[in-house]
């Protein structure tokens, strides 16, 4: 067995980055996504508590 074969699918170090970082992008995304819903569907209470205690 020629010893190119048992690289074929060896990712360096910059691409395993790269996959990691566009992993964390896509789930901090969805957080932000999920959380700005969740105010949004409830907006009427976080502005009660905004008013309540700092206006």
């Amino acid at each position: 067995m020629p010893y190119q074969s048992t690289k074929k699918h060896y990712k360096n170090r910059r691409e395993k980055k790269q996959e990691h970082n566009r992993r964390l992008r896509i789930i901090a995304l969805s957080i932000v996504i999920l959380a700005l819903f969740m105010i949004l569907k409830d907006w009427r209470e976080y502005w009660a508590y905004l008013k309540t205690y700092f206006m």
